[in-house]
């Protein structure tokens, strides 16, 4: 039986604070209420953030020590398109002119940073399997 409003439980007790609060202040089936459950969260994210950004700080720059060649390159063929030296073409291989890349098929030194063939987001992918 269904027991009328009046005589239901109104209040609950948080098992984080202590305090005897009402069922709205309570997320449905959760011991902590909403304040105490949103503070617990919100410290857990700050410390999961602070460790996730310096694992991505570490991360990025081992990989430009180890990659430098290659991201100079990168940034060469992007002033170069900026600065109209060099003009995007439609893929080599499929004729696309839908997200086109700059592939550095000759290798990444010095005299190779402009010899790029443009290739689409696929081709790209495949010659690099």
């Amino acid at each position: 039986m269904i027991e009328p409003i009046d005589q239901q439980v109104s209040t609950k007790t948080c098992t984080s604070c202590g305090e005897s609060k009402p069922l709205c202040d309570f997320y449905l089936r959760r011991a902590r209420c909403k304040k105490c459950l949103i503070l617990q969260i919100s410290e857990y994210k700050k410390g999961l953030d602070e460790e996730h950004l310096q694992i991505r700080r570490e991360k990025s720059l081992k990989y430009k020590k180890e990659h430098r060649d290659k991201i100079n390159a990168h940034s060469t063929v992007y002033q170069a398109l900026v600065k109209g030296k060099l003009v995007k073409e439609n893929c080599f291989i499929c004729g696309s002119d839908k997200k086109v890349v700059a592939h550095h098929w000759n290798g990444y030194d010095k005299l190779n940073k402009l010899n790029v063939a443009w290739l689409c987001r696929q081709h790209h992918a495949e010659v690099h399997k």
